[in-house]
């Protein structure tokens, strides 16, 4: 991607370095995107995962695999994604 192209992008510039990085990554085995989910994520199409992809998110509208609530442990959170449990925090 140019330099003009990088500027008149729809994203910070900083954002649109990440996506070009993101780009080029190739991801291997179980992948937790924290924050993400299968909706509103601008930067899916860009994720090449050869295993699986998982999600952890407070906000159930965008789907993630794993939902938790604010102030939850994140190591109790990351201990349950790490142990296999499809567990939502209500």
């Amino acid at each position: 991607m140019g330099l003009w192209a990088r500027c008149t992008a729809p994203y910070s510039l900083l954002r649109t370095l990440l996506y070009e990085k993101l780009s080029g990554l190739t991801l291997h085995g179980r992948v937790l995107d924290v924050g993400g989910g299968t909706r509103k994520s601008s930067y899916l199409s860009l994720l090449r995962v050869e295993g699986a992809l998982e999600s952890l998110n407070i906000d159930p509208e965008r789907a993630p695999t794993f939902v938790t609530r604010s102030g939850t442990s994140s190591t109790r959170a990351s201990a349950d994604v790490a142990a296999g449990r499809g567990r939502a925090y209500s």
